[in-house]
């Protein structure tokens, strides 16, 4: 699977999840808490697999 597609289905499942109940900024501000979330993580295992070589 192509990490592309994960990256749609993950944010196609994160619109689904916080805007369901309707778009406000309460919501808004959540997706940008979860998106700046998410990006610390797949950082942190990019700079992983950097050290360790693979």
């Amino acid at each position: 699977m192509s990490p592309r597609y994960l990256g749609a289905i993950t944010a196609t499942v994160l619109i689904g999840v916080l805007y369901g109940p309707g778009v406000n900024q309460a919501n808004w501000g959540l997706m940008v808490l979860v998106m700046l979330g998410l990006g610390a993580v797949v950082l942190g295992l990019a700079v992983a697999w950097k050290r360790k070589g693979v």
